[in-house]
């Protein structure tokens, strides 16, 4: 016997929200025209540590639907140009301050001078109303001093600055971050400013001989981090085009790298997005989730999977029905050992689902149950219920026309029957799904059966007395129907 497996061949709609997400953005200085419009579709701002636009985009970078930051990179800002640009352009709605004044190669300003400096960009962002992001800062090695305090940890010197500058303007932090994980652990370090976080640089550099795969894992989970992370308002990637290890977005003139690519197609999780069925929705494009984590797939070069999932954890998604009726989930899935998943369908459990082991985390295989979706919308909430095993994606289309041969009635045996605690059915070799429903059509209890089950044990303990019809069904589409008869003692 074998769990019914199959891949659907209808045409699929794939699920991939395009939408574009209003944190992400890039920090770069040396765009072409041809950059910035593969870019806008993904990105929604950029700045490049200046208070101008690249020069190759200075004279049409508002024809762009994405958003020119201007920075005071330090306290000896070019004033009268800033005011100047600020002027002409009022859609400007940002200031960014100050970048890295810890570090003695950046802005190079202990925080008292940070602090002294910082009425200047009040003094511009009242007169333009804007809103000031900053100072930028990180963990750095050459660091500034004062009053005998070496500034090397971001936390100290954002500490002594506002001391420094009380009652000063600073709407959002600005923090960068190289290490190539720990980055939930970073942000949380800045809750105590009780501010929103802007993530002005980031990537993967803190060792030697990191590799594409590397950095490409560490993007996708930070992008997937901050995209969750209520306190990150904007990000930014560093960079475009550097000399870091796989760190540019972009490769020739308007052209993506491997790694632009992973950036720009990462879903946002907007939780008022809602997918059309029939579809194939990709695990890592969720609405929700709780305890998992995305790593590279080996079923293709831009290939995400969901994994690191535990007992507990979920993954939601939110459907659109445009027609009842059944439909066929086709889930692909690879277990290291026997697994089960739990589908609430608008949070009740609606399935129990068997993931037999394929062999390695990394051994596809799929899984494939029938479930009837009325019109309308709906939201579809993955349970891990056992766990070892990985999601890529589910496909949700209608089913093939079933085959309907029937499975003979004396194959299988309910016992006992009256049951008061639990009844057992055995040979159930052949099918691949039961469901059992009260009298009054209800259903109370379904479950997708391992291959490897010879025998199903069902608890009817939470079961009302009454009589009940369980409902067995073959891969094929055969099904035979008995009845059980529940007495509690």
């Amino acid at each position: 016997m074998r769990l019914y497996l199959y891949i659907v061949a209808f045409n699929i709609s794939l699920a991939v929200f395009s939408q574009k997400s209003e944190k992400r953005g890039m920090a770069y200085g040396h765009h072409s025209q041809a950059d910035m419009q593969g870019l806008e579709s993904n990105i929604s701002w950029w700045y490049n540590w200046y208070h101008l636009p690249d020069e190759g985009l200075r004279e049409n970078f508002k024809d762009f639907d994405v958003a020119f930051v201007p920075m005071a990179w330090n306290g000896d800002f070019d004033e009268v140009g800033m005011r100047s640009f600020l002027s002409s352009n009022p859609q400007i709605e940002y200031l960014l301050g100050f970048n890295e004044p810890n570090f003695t190669d950046q802005a190079n300003m202990t925080p008292s001078e940070a602090a002294s400096a910082w009425p200047k960009l009040e003094q511009i962002a009242k007169e333009f109303d804007l809103k000031i992001v900053g100072p930028a800062v990180n963990y750095c090695g050459n660091c500034v001093s004062e009053n005998g305090i070496t500034y090397s940890d971001p936390i100290e010197y954002l500490d002594d600055f506002f001391e420094a500058c009380q009652n000063c303007q600073v709407d959002y932090i600005a923090v960068h971050w190289y290490g190539c994980g720990g980055l939930d652990w970073y942000l949380d370090q800045f809750a105590k400013y009780n501010l929103p976080i802007w993530v002005t640089e980031i990537a993967c550099w803190d060792q030697d001989n990191i590799s594409l795969d590397q950095q490409k894992s560490f993007l996708i989970n930070a992008v997937d981090q901050m995209e969750n992370h209520p306190n990150v308002e904007k990000y930014a990637w560093f960079t475009g085009r550097g000399d870091g290890p796989f760190i540019s977005l972009l490769g020739a003139s308007g052209q993506l790298t491997e790694l632009g690519e992973f950036y720009m197609n990462m879903p946002i999780h907007d939780k008022e997005a809602y997918v059309s069925i029939p579809a194939k929705i990709e695990a890592e494009a969720y609405q929700q989730m709780d305890g998992v984590q995305l790593e590279l797939c080996s079923e293709g070069e831009n290939e995400i999977n969901v994994g690191y999932l535990e007992s507990g954890d979920f993954l939601e998604y939110n459907i659109e029905v445009a027609e009842a009726g059944v439909f066929n989930f086709n889930l692909r899935y690879a277990a290291i050992r026997q697994g089960k998943l739990g589908l609430e369908l608008d949070d009740v459990g609606v399935l129990n689902v068997f993931l037999p082991s394929t062999g390695d985390w990394q051994d596809w295989e799929n899984v494939g149950w029938d479930l009837e979706l009325s019109e309308g919308t709906h939201t579809i909430r993955l349970v891990v219920l056992v766990e070892g095993f990985n999601l890529n994606w589910m496909d949700i289309q209608y089913p093939k026309e079933p085959l309907n041969v029937a499975i003979p009635k004396d194959h299988v045996e309910v016992y006992p029957n009256p049951a008061d605690i639990s009844f057992s059915i055995s040979e159930v070799d052949n099918i691949h799904q039961i469901i059992i429903s009260n009298i009054n059509h209800q259903v109370v209890y379904r479950e997708v059966i391992s291959p490897d089950i010879r025998e199903l044990k069902v608890d009817v303990s939470g079961f009302s007395d009454g009589l009940y019809i369980i409902r067995m069904l073959s891969p094929n589409g055969g099904i035979i129907s008995s009845k059980l008869l529940v007495q509690h003692l």
